[in-house]
């Protein structure tokens, strides 16, 4: 398999498809979202080429990493992602970790942890740290519940320095554990602290951790609201809004500018400062809103209303009454979440409501969360329940476009919901995805718009078709008996040929009578994606074993047809010949058919030349069959499994990893034939015990080591074979199947050396004869493989990564070129039989995989290389 490097360095990062009907310029910008509220703390992103609605069968998710405890959202930046959690111990004892992940694949790259105990934090919500990780540059500083500040090396998680602002400034935990992400402004991270001796906030050299400045006494509370910038009245402000006011400081120095006293209650200053066109909002759960004018000419302000109302009681309310969620201004208005999830529109010059609704959550729920992030003329809104919402905000009111699921909510919170947890964490919408997390997971999931991305197999048709093929060689018992190369075989390929051609495929059967049908690429210099299956079945067999993977494949080129997709690749639709003869067609096509096989017998009452000839091939000249290396980019089968696993575990899709090679023995066991009445026991030479006694050694062995090794002994036969007569000689079968060669021969040599002990125990002799059934494993290209399930999980489709113990043409294949297979659910495990089945789902599921793992192949190649060697 050294070629796949040479093979699958033709799968360019370039865009997958060409659509004649899409007219919009290719998306250009992207960008990063390094810190609380993406770029510059405002809530706002700026990427183009992003959907308008979502996917109608759900976002399409790239990966999902398991995770622990915690609040804090994730930052993106450099292609990786930086997320914290807790790892509950015992009680609230446990440990904070710093997290880093590769952004396309989700791989842990490093992680960084320390041990915390929540003693001092109201017990409910104690459960992980709050701050999201700000990035910059090659530092990451991360905040932990406890106050634990760290600067890591993004690349490597290496300390660059820390600080303990409990022990080193007397800092004060607030009752809900640090919220507050520290910020960046030039050469210094600023952080809300709480300290005393005047360290409200500090400010640090980001390089070196050595402070710099101090500001502000604490007043036992340092609040929870992170710290964000202005540039007003001439001068960059560092806004603090901190229990007792909301302080303007000069950044390089921590002086204070300007003070607007606001006593918050419970020290609830949550949401972020808002501030758009010299207008700063903050806005509290207990007690209301305040709006401030920002001077113009010199760092100063004026106070221009402040509402608070009777309560928090929805009726009391006055303005706004925010708490986890940070409003937003939109030109002169503003749009933010009340106390019980009512979602109101005010003026900014006034306070004064002009529209509320409770739509976004249906009912009015205390404490309800909603993370308004503006794009473009909409937004993008993440719920408590777990809900991605896009929706405009106007003057005019809220106007929900589209509403998905999102992520799990797992988060108590007090367990005041109809779901039992919420989510509270917001998300980072960065390279046209989203990444959230929630308790148990962290999930990165595509917004992006592309044209290839909603298409869908026609289930009915293929289901009808999948009846139409099985009416040609039908038996009474509801199977189907369309061996190679008979009538019923013809009738079968002429259907598909037809299907191909419908399909506008240029359709061609090569020497070894395999049926292939082309579709041009718009770069005919590269070499074709070949996707297929077999048509043949066994006597007797069923409507599903191979025809499925046929018809997926005529399928994916009828709806690209339908949708006028062009691909990259050139791609072919190929048919194998006599599979279940002994993988006849795809051996013929990678030039490995073996020496006399032409002259066998096949089950129609031909020879396999004969037949091949019968169905329009040239046996005498096979090797015009045969292609090399380097010829085809890849090869995709889709399939019945023919196994229980994927039905029993209610799954979806095989993510194939392997087809087991096989090797069968006769083992020969001689005794001594002898009168069964006059032989003592102790006498005897037993040829059929020993064979006994060689049956569960091949057991043992077999099973003695996880894997995906299976031993069977199948047949077997004693000599002479009468009740009265001492069995002198036996004959048995050996299989061994397994992804490794090799170790089919180590388990060969196990039992060869068990059979050797049992020979001297029971005085016969025991010998192994090789038999001429071979099939080489083959392993499944690890890229292919990661695609397939990459597309599952996008699809929104489970999936499991498991061996394939039943033969396939894709193991012939695998000898020239990067294979993959996918596999569809067999009801019950049945295959090779009239009660064979996949429902028309499964079968579908199946085939959208297929279609959107060639388009992956075809063209999205950036997420991977692909000049390597394997």
């Amino acid at each position: 398999m050294g070629n796949k490097g040479v093979t699958l360095r033709y799968l360019l990062p370039v865009l997958a498809v060409v659509v004649s009907l899409v007219t919009a310029q290719v998306p250009v910008r992207a960008e990063d979202w390094p810190e609380w509220r993406g770029k510059g703390r405002q809530g706002v992103w700026n990427e183009d080429g992003i959907l308008a609605r979502f996917p109608t069968e759900g976002l399409a998710y790239t990966w999902r990493v398991p995770i622990h405890e915690g609040y804090a959202g994730p930052a993106v930046a450099g292609g990786r992602v930086f997320v914290t959690d807790f790892v509950r111990e015992e009680g609230i004892h446990g440990t904070e970790r710093a997290l880093c992940l590769d952004e396309k694949t989700g791989k842990l790259l490093w992680k960084h942890e320390w041990k915390v105990d929540y003693a001092s934090t109201q017990p409910t919500w104690a459960s992980g740290p709050r701050a999201t990780p700000t990035v910059d540059g090659d530092n990451v500083y991360i905040m932990g519940a406890m106050g634990r500040l760290f600067a890591l090396d993004t690349r490597t998680g290496e300390v660059r320095w820390q600080h303990d602002l409990v022990k080193e400034f007397a800092a004060a935990v607030p009752t809900w554990g640090v919220v507050s992400a520290p910020l960046v402004h030039e050469k210094l991270l600023i952080a809300l602290v709480g300290g005393e001796e005047n360290a409200q906030v500090v400010a640090f050299d980001k390089d070196s951790g050595e402070e710099k400045w101090r500001a502000l006494p604490s007043a036992g509370d340092p609040g929870y609201a992170p710290p964000v910038m202005v540039h007003a009245g001439g001068v960059d402000q560092l806004i603090i809004w901190h229990p007792q006011a909301v302080s303007s400081l000069n950044p390089s120095t921590g002086e204070v500018y300007w003070e607007q006293p606001f006593e918050i209650r419970m020290g609830l200053t949550v949401v972020t400062p808002v501030i758009q066109n010299n207008h700063l909002l903050v806005s509290a759960f207990y007690d209301g809103a305040m709006m401030l004018e920002l001077d113009t000419e010199k760092p100063a302000a004026r106070r221009l209303w402040r509402k608070k109302g009777k309560s928090e009681q929805p009726a009391d309310t006055q303005a706004l009454h925010a708490l986890i969620a940070t409003p937003v201004l939109d030109g002169d208005f503003i749009y933010g979440i009340d106390s019980y999830g009512e979602l109101r529109g005010l003026k900014v010059a006034s306070g004064e409501r002009i529209w509320e609704s409770l739509d976004l959550f249906g009912k009015p729920t205390r404490w309800a969360a909603g993370f308004m992030v503006r794009h473009g003329d909409h937004y993008f809104i993440n719920d408590d329940k777990g809900e991605l919402i896009i929706a405009r905000l106007s003057p005019e009111g809220y106007e929900e476009i589209d509403r998905t699921a999102l992520i799990e909510p797992t988060s108590k919170g007090g367990g005041r919901r109809e779901l039992g947890a919420v989510l509270w964490s917001h998300p980072a919408y960065a390279n046209r995805h989203i990444i959230v997390r929630n308790d148990r997971e962290i999930v990165r999931a595509s917004l992006a718009a592309s044209p290839s991305s909603d298409l869908r197999v026609n289930a009915g048709r293929m289901e009808a078709r999948i009846l139409q093929l099985g009416t040609f060689g039908a038996n009474p018992e509801g199977g189907v008996s369309r061996v190679a190369f008979s009538a019923a075989d013809l009738q079968g390929r002429e259907y598909l040929m037809e299907l191909m051609r419908a399909a506008q495929l240029n359709v061609t059967i090569d020497a070894a009578g395999n049926v292939i049908g082309h579709r041009a690429g718009s770069d005919p210099a590269l070499p074709p994606i070949l996707f297929g299956s077999h048509s043949d079945s066994v006597p007797n067999g069923g409507n599903y074993d191979g025809q499925v993977g046929v018809l997926a494949a005529i399928e994916v080129a009828q709806v690209l047809l339908e949708n006028h997709v062009v691909t990259r690749h050139p791609l072919e639709v190929i048919i194998f010949v006599d599979e279940e003869g002994g993988l006849i067609g795809s051996k013929s096509f990678v030039g490995h058919l073996a020496p006399g096989v032409l002259a066998e017998q096949s089950h129609a009452g031909f020879t396999i030349g004969e037949g091949i000839r019968r169905l329009g091939g040239d046996p005498e000249h096979l090797d015009r069959a045969a292609h090399r290396s380097g010829e085809y980019a890849a090869f995709l089968e889709m399939h019945i499994e023919q196994g229980a696993i994927l039905h029993s575990e209610d799954i979806d899709i095989g993510v194939v990893t392997g087809i087991v090679g096989i090797d069968w023995w006769d083992m020969i066991v001689q005794g001594m034939a002898n009168h069964a009445g006059t032989t003592p026991m102790d006498r005897r030479q037993d040829a059929l015990m020993a064979a006994a006694q060689l049956v569960l050694a091949v057991n043992r062995i077999i099973t003695a080591e996880p894997g995906a090794q299976v031993g069977t002994v199948g047949r077997i036969s004693a000599e002479p074979g009468a009740p009265n007569v001492i069995p002198g000689r036996v004959v048995a079968s050996l299989e061994i199947r397994d992804l490794s060669n090799a170790r089919i021969l180590d388990l060969f040599a196990r039992i060869e050396t068990e059979a050797r002990g049992i020979a001297r125990a029971t005085g016969t002799t025991i010998s192994f004869r090789k038999s001429p059934i071979h099939e080489t494993a083959a392993a499944t290209d690890g890229f292919i493989r990661d695609t397939i399930a990459d597309v599952a999980t996008r699809l929104g489709y489970s999936h499991k990564r498991m061996p394939s113990g039943a033969g396939h043409d894709a193991q012939a294949i695998a000898s020239i070129m990067p294979m993959g297979m996918i596999f569809v659910p067999s009801a019950g495990g049945i295959s090779h039989s009239p009660e064979e089945f996949s429902s028309r789902l499964a079968v579908a599921r199946g085939a959208n995989v297929l279609l959107h793992t060639i388009l992956a192949l075809d063209g999205n190649a950036q997420e991977r290389p692909l000049n390597r060697e394997e």
